[in-house]
């Protein structure tokens, strides 16, 4: 597949004449893994389509825009989720556009796995869907409120179910952007192993 051509088809007039992701940081643990994860980032965004005819286009349009913002700090994907809704809602951006759709989390494990790569996970970013939600309100039989029966752990979970992948930071602006785009299954690209991350539980 021709990745380059499927981005540069979609971008829309200036301002708004880019594609990636909007990337929100929630750990400040380091400022030199921070910095070290922006240089791969960097590095990432060169080395794109490098073989495609549309590519040196499609790589002088790509942008990974960081969002700083320490209140973030530890945040969960709710949290970012609902920050991205905001910035979208605020900035005109309509769904159905590749960076419109997924934001990036980057934690401290996830954050360790790009710049470090002896720490035991294959290098991956968190790409966090704009739109699917977990319930939010539950009802009882007589159709009243009532708080929620799963609590904010389990929740959390469904969240991260549907709408929260672990994405090999390698496959980020190639094969899962085109995903996003062509509103594709993982098949219909490649192999799922070559776009999502497996990753080993956190010892409890």
């Amino acid at each position: 597949m021709n990745h380059s051509t499927s981005v540069l088809k979609t971008l829309g007039e200036p301002p708004d004449d880019w594609w990636g992701f909007l990337v929100y940081r929630t750990t400040y643990e380091s400022e030199d893994d921070w910095t070290a994860f922006k240089e791969c980032c960097r590095t990432l965004c060169e080395k794109l389509f490098l073989t495609e005819p549309n590519g040196q286009e499609a790589r002088r349009k790509v942008k990974l825009e960081f969002a700083e913002v320490q209140s973030l700090e530890g945040a969960s994907y709710k949290q970012v989720q609902e920050t991205f809704q905001t910035h979208c809602k605020e900035n005109g951006w309509v769904c159905g556009y590749g960076r419109n759709e997924r934001c990036v989390k980057v934690d401290a494990r996830s954050l360790r796995s790009v710049v470090h790569p002896d720490s035991g996970d294959p290098a991956y970013v968190i790409a966090l869907d704009r739109e699917c939600t977990v319930q939010s309100e539950y009802f009882d039989d007589d159709g009243q409120s009532i708080p929620s029966p799963l609590g904010d752990a389990q929740e959390e979970e469904d969240i991260a179910e549907y709408a929260v992948l672990n994405v090999l930071f390698s496959a980020l602006l190639t094969e899962f952007y085109s995903c996003l785009l062509c509103d594709l299954e993982f098949h219909e690209i490649g192999s799922e192993r070559d776009i999502v991350a497996s990753l080993l539980p956190v010892p409890s």
